[in-house]
């Protein structure tokens, strides 16, 4: 269940962005909506471009690592350590 979305952090390398991520999921999983009693969680995976590989694949890595974090039990940041499908 849920959305699935790219997004593209400029100049950061994975552990930074990783770091970022997890700020952002504490903030969330912490987080007391005025509306509703539900709470939200996203899991990531995260693939980082170092040149050599095309979008594609980089993107088939983010994918990949993301589907891994949901198979561990969701609500993590894993970072790719190229995970492509072939």
């Amino acid at each position: 269940g849920g959305e699935e979305f790219a997004v593209i952090f400029r100049q950061k390398n994975a552990e930074q962005v990783k770091k970022a991520l997890n700020c952002m999921l504490e903030d969330l999983k912490n987080h007391k909506f005025s509306f509703s009693d539900v709470s939200l969680t996203f899991s990531a995976g995260i693939a980082e471009f170092n040149g050599g590989i095309s979008a594609d694949d980089l993107f088939d890595m983010a994918d990949d690592t993301l589907y891994i974090a949901k198979r561990q039990g969701k609500n993590q940041i894993l970072e790719s350590k190229h995970y492509v499908s072939v």
